[in-house]
């Protein structure tokens, strides 16, 4: 049973989120096996604001258009088009909606017609005293039309609670879908960032081996003049090499990351993927709503509470297989010696039988049956648990890391700033030989450091704020409506009557006569 204890002010909005849905799952008779009584809710202390923070108003929707790159929504638009994973996805919900039809044709009545020939051949003949002598022989061809119809009527609603599961299994692989292409959107950003730290990094490699070798060939020239020794030579030579190194793995890391962005957009992974050579700064925060409006907003909540309701009804089909089942049967034929004379006018032959059945001894196979749907309840009742509580913690950790990550950057960005100011003072003071030339390379290596951090850093941020921007569920652009009701109108061979999320769930739950509401 569902037993989650909420405050006054989120049973009302849980409520109507799931009320029509709920309705469906009412019994046709008191025995009924829903174990479905109450609407899951969210937990007292998340039912007001974050406890993290952040700002409570309307998540900002699309969220794209936050890092003000058309390079990047063209990427995005690519992989939503090619993306073999997303094409697969498309297949599966053209696949679950045809199991709707599959589910609701077992309501109606069942009509087939066949034609049967026969041919038989008789022989007469006479006993002799030396056998048997053939006296005639006559072959008989003979027609059979017949038409049969049969019906088995849903008294207990096993039927219809079959297509209740179709049709909300349909409506959570609807909600798998946008979810899946807010997934891609996503990730085709991550990696969008991520190739351009990758190449920034890579840039950033490249001056600072243009920079050690500056300073080596300082070195050189003060040892050849006698001014410095031969370790100084070696140490330089050797930060040389090192960067050197560096230099290669940045450049093969830029490589796979723009490979790793070609691969989702189902282009050939060469890694020669075009993008900026500076990451974008993030200059305004994110809205992030209340914690109760992810029900109504995120798909993968949807889906799963969409999957625990058609595992419920699941639950009813199995109960009520245990009830007499009642069926009729018609059957209709004429036979026929000419062929052309089938159903010209003759006598025809029908029946007609009414069969009750009751199930009396399995071997407790239908109590088991019932007792195993009971279980998947219980399971999908925790999948959901569990998929909501993930969702209150992928954005907790999301709107804390955005604070953390600004306060790293900042001081990530002042300490660059003052290691840049030392190492030009450390190269000043060897030159005039002040200071050992360890003093440079420890000043070099706090500088470097300090650059390598910041970039980091900066990119960090940017792949929290998609993170957060996922997690919040709002949507990536302003055409996904349009794109699942392109996609709806495909499957149904007509446009729904209105072009949201909410309210292409709603119709497919309507014309299947689910009953209510599936979606606020």
């Amino acid at each position: 049973m569902l037993k989650i204890l909420v405050s006054n002010s989120v049973k009302g909005v849980a409520r109507g989120l799931l009320r029509g849905a709920l309705s469906g799952a009412l019994c046709v008779l008191a025995g009924c096996a829903s174990v479905i009584r109450a609407p899951v809710s969210l937990p007292v202390d998340a039912a007001q604001s974050w406890v993290q923070g952040g700002d409570s108003a309307a998540v900002a929707s699309p969220w794209l258009g936050q890092f003000a790159s058309t390079t990047l929504e063209g990427l995005v638009s690519q992989g939503l088009a090619d993306n073999f994973a997303l094409r697969q996805h498309r297949a599966l919900v053209r696949e679950r909606r045809h199991g709707v039809t599959v589910a609701g044709a077992a309501l109606w009545p069942t009509l087939s017609a066949g034609l049967r020939s026969t041919r038989r051949r008789t022989v007469a003949g006479a006993q002799t005293n030396i056998g048997i002598a053939t006296t005639a022989t006559n072959t008989i061809d003979a027609f059979v039309a017949s038409a049969n119809l049969s019906w088995q009527i849903d008294l207990w609603g096993e039927l219809r609670a079959s297509q209740r599961a179709a049709n909300l299994a349909f409506a959570a692989e609807l909600a798998d879908y946008v979810s899946a292409e807010q997934s891609l959107a996503a990730n085709v950003a991550s990696r969008y960032f991520a190739a351009i730290e990758a190449a920034q990094l890579e840039a950033l490699f490249a001056a600072r081996l243009q920079s050690v070798q500056e300073s080596a060939d300082i070195v050189q020239s003060g040892y050849r003049s006698g001014l410095n020794g031969a370790l100084d030579v070696y140490l330089a030579q050797n930060t040389v090499d090192q960067e050197r190194g560096n230099l290669a793995a940045a450049q093969q890391s830029t490589i796979e990351a723009r490979a790793a962005l070609e691969l989702l957009l189902a282009d050939y992974p060469a890694g020669r993927q075009a993008t900026p050579s500076i990451l974008p700064v993030l200059t305004t925060p994110v809205p992030v709503d209340l914690p109760v409006a992810l029900l109504s907003r995120r798909p993968d909540l949807q889906s799963s509470w969409l999957n625990l309701l058609a595992t419920d009804a699941q639950l009813a089909v199995a109960h009520r297989q245990r009830f007499p089942s009642f069926s009729i049967t018609a059957s209709l034929s004429d036979t026929q010696a000419p062929f052309n004379e089938l159903l010209g006018g003759g006598p025809l032959a029908w029946s007609l039988l009414n069969d009750i059945t009751q199930p009396l001894f399995q071997g407790g196979r239908l109590r088991s049956l019932e007792r195993q749907a009971r279980e998947r309840v219980e399971q999908a009742e925790a999948v959901w648990l569990d998929t909501l509580f993930a969702a209150f913690a992928e954005v907790e950790n999301s709107i804390s890391q955005e604070r953390a990550l600004q306060e790293q950057l900042q001081a990530a960005q002042r300490a660059q700033s003052n290691a840049d100011g030392a190492l030009e003072l450390a190269l000043e003071q060897y030159q005039s030989g002040l200071v050992a030339y360890t003093t440079v390379l420890e000043s070099q290596r706090r500088a470097f450091d300090a650059q390598t951090s910041s970039v980091r850093l900066a990119a960090a941020q940017l792949q929290n704020r998609i993170q957060l921007n996922r997690a919040l569920g709002g949507a990536f652009d302003a055409e996904e409506d349009q794109r699942i009701a392109a996609l709806f109108d495909e499957l149904d061979g007509r446009a729904p009557r209105q072009n949201s999320r909410a309210a292409i769930l709603q119709q497919v739950q309507g014309e299947q006569k689910l009953g209510g509401e599936i979606l606020p």
